[in-house]
């Protein structure tokens, strides 16, 4: 399991207090172009008001992933290889670390 993964988790079980885990949660689905999305909801965590602005990485060749967060919800997108590049995402803006830079990294 990639550590990002196993970050996430770790992050979700920490907001399980009884009530958040009913009413926020993460989602991750698939799309049909190909890729995936990634929503992760902020309202009653300890990142509620932790804002993104929307950006795009590209970390190879055909490559993409774009992350933002409205304060609300964390959000990421990316083509069917980049799943873990997303969820390694989230992890920076949930540590508080400047994202990642890749060549066509847009801001």
């Amino acid at each position: 399991m990639s550590v990002d993964l196993t970050y996430l988790e770790s992050w979700f079980v920490r907001q399980c207090d009884g009530d958040w885990e009913h009413e926020y949660g993460i989602r991750i689905e698939t799309t049909d172009n190909p890729g995936w999305t990634i929503e992760v909801d902020l309202l009653g965590s300890d990142l509620e008001g932790r804002l993104l602005s929307r950006r795009k990485l590209e970390p190879a060749v055909d490559r993409w992933v774009w992350v933002w967060s409205d304060g609300q919800r964390f959000n990421a997108a990316c083509d069917a290889s980049s799943l873990n590049v997303a969820l390694q995402q989230f992890r920076v803006f949930a540590e508080g670390r400047a994202p990642a830079t890749f060549g066509g990294d847009s801001g």
